[in-house]
Formats: C-alpha cells, structure tokens, sequence
C-alpha cells in the first residue's frame, strides 16, 4: 500500500519538532510560549490530507479536544516542571460553535502546586475571526515515568532543524504501523466523506441502539502520545462518537467531561455508551472506556438542540450505523 503523503509528513515532523504522530497527523502546531502559557494551531485535516487551500473547512470534535489537551499540558511545561510525565486527571470541554478554518488554542496555568505535582489550567479557543469556538479545563499530575520511556523535548526546547523527507524504508516499526493506520484511514475517510480524526480512531461497532452503543478501538502507535499510552484527546474523541451515535440528528455536543482513572495501554480497548435521557432539547450520555476488564476513563456529555429538527424522536436502531462497522 503507498503511504499516504501527510502519513509521512506526520512522521517527519514528529522527529525533527517533537509532539507525537496523532497530533501531527490531526494538524496541531504548536505556535509560541511564555511562562505558564502557550499558543497553538489547529488546520482543518481536509488542508493536511488534500492541501486544500480553502480556510473554511470543517474542524472535527476530535481534532478540537485533541488540540485543548496539548495546549492545556504544553502550558504547564512552558513554566515547569519540564522534565517529569504530565497525566491529564480531568478534562471539561465546552463547544460553542462549530468550527470552520483555522483554530488557536491559547492556554494558561491558573494553578500550580508548590510542588509541582499538581495544576490546574484553562484553554480558549478561537477561529480565525477571533470568534469563540470552546473553553476547556484540566487538572494534570505528574506521575512515574514508566520503565523505558522518556519525556522528550517540547518544540522550544529541541535546536531547530529541517523537516526531512522519509520514505517508507526509513521507518522504524512503531512509525510504519502508523503510517499504515493512518494511510487506511485517510482512504476511508474520502470514500466515506467522514472526518479522518474518526476514521483514524478505528471504531468498530458490535451493539448500536437508541440505548446503548459498544465498540472496540485496536490500540496502535497512531494513537499514542510521547510516553506510548493512548492520547487523551483521542480517549475523548472515542467517548465523543460513541455519544454522538446515541444522539443522532437534532442535537449536538455542546459539554462534556472526561475522567481519566489510569493511563490507557494494551491492544485494545472497548467503550460503551448509554442514553441517560434525551429530550427534545437536550440529552444526556455516559461513556466508559475499558481495557482488560478495569474502566479507564468516565465521561458525562451533554447535546443540546441545533435548531430546526430539534424535536425530532431519537433515533431507531435502523437509522443507527450497523454493528460491526467503521
């Protein structure tokens, strides 16, 4: 299979200014820092996959939460400490409009413990006209370094240096295994017309209902952040289009809040959604994400009318993707 050129891109980029290979291929870059603040950028994916030089294409849920959560950690380095593991413990996000072009993501620490191990900090996001798109908030803990790993270098710290230009010869396992997810998922996601964030999730559904959806996420290099567990903006994506399956046409994202009980690894995991309630203007899901029969990670969302067909019953089991499907 010919990687996909942005696959590669990702990779490249990832060696030589640092952040991992699902926010690279997602379209984060990191733009400028001061002490306990950071600025970064989200392009929509449509300009990574296709160089469409159009600024008004969609931003997917995934992509945005992704952005929040490296902004939000990457604030807390900025001012320190820089050289322990940073561990999202929660993260609330608020969607105020959806977003078309463009995205920055300013973040600033509130909080930090005299110790370090502890803060608390709020990001804004903006698009290119300065208009709101959503409010996020984190509280991080630094916790072990696991066994093997290392806490690489932010883009400020490393010394600049060219982006090269790699070849499939040139990849490590880790990095090929990535290239490939993300190859898959970029054809996918142009035959389907979908999100390729989504698609790079790997969803595969075996329960879809108005109650309850459940599906599994094979767990790969594409989805990991610089330590090797799974990314927390990517736990949150998946909790995200869980959700949203349940909600259907009417309602949209607008709150949610993520619990991250324990580092996520392994090689594969399973989220279940349940409808709490959803009413005419507004619904309400859980979601849990599991690996190895221990939950990791508890989120709360809240879907609000988008207008017109706000009223609308919720969806049947026959309008719900089928089981067993991306």
């Amino acid at each position: 299979m010919e990687p996909h050129p942005a696959a590669l891109g990702a990779v490249a980029r990832t060696r030589a200014l640092g952040l991992h290979f699902w926010g690279q291929f997602v379209g984060v870059t990191p733009l400028d820092h001061t002490p306990g603040h950071t600025r970064m950028r989200l392009v929509p994916e449509s300009t990574v996959l296709s160089r469409d030089i159009r600024l008004d294409l969609p931003v997917e849920v995934t992509s945005l939460v992704t952005l929040a959560d490296l902004s939000l950690g990457f604030a807390i380095r900025a001012q320190g400490p820089r050289d322990q593991r940073l561990a999202t413990t929660s993260l609330s996000f608020q969607l105020v409009s959806r977003p078309r072009g463009a995205v920055t993501c300013l973040s600033e620490v509130v909080w930090i413990s005299a110790d370090e191990t502890r803060a608390l900090v709020h990001a804004h996001l903006t698009d290119a006209g300065d208009g709101a798109v959503a409010e996020a908030q984190a509280w991080f803990l630094t916790l072990p370094i696991p066994p093997g790993a290392g806490v690489t270098a932010m883009p400020w710290e490393r010394r600049p240096s060219a982006v090269p230009r790699l070849s499939v010869a040139d990849l490590t396992p880790d990095e090929s295994a990535a290239v490939t997810a993300a190859t898959v998922a970029a054809k996918r996601a142009n035959a389907l017309g979908s999100p390729v964030a989504r698609e790079l999730l790997g969803l595969e559904w075996s329960e879809t209902s108005a109650e309850r959806a459940v599906g599994t996420v094979e767990v790969g290099p594409h989805l990991a952040n610089r330590i090797g567990d799974v990314q927390g903006g990517a736990l949150f994506g998946i909790a995200a289009t869980a959700a949203d399956l349940l909600m259907g046409e009417g309602l949209e994202l607008a709150d949610a809040g993520m619990q991250y009980l324990r580092p996520v690894r392994g090689s594969r995991l399973t989220v279940t959604a349940t409808t709490v309630r959803r009413g005419r203007s507004a619904g309400f899901v859980e979601a849990r994400i599991d690996v190895d029969g221990q939950t990791t990670n508890v989120a709360h969302l809240t879907f609000l009318a988008s207008g017109e067909g706000s009223g609308e019953a919720a969806p049947t089991d026959r309008e719900l993707r089928p089981a067993a499907t991306r």
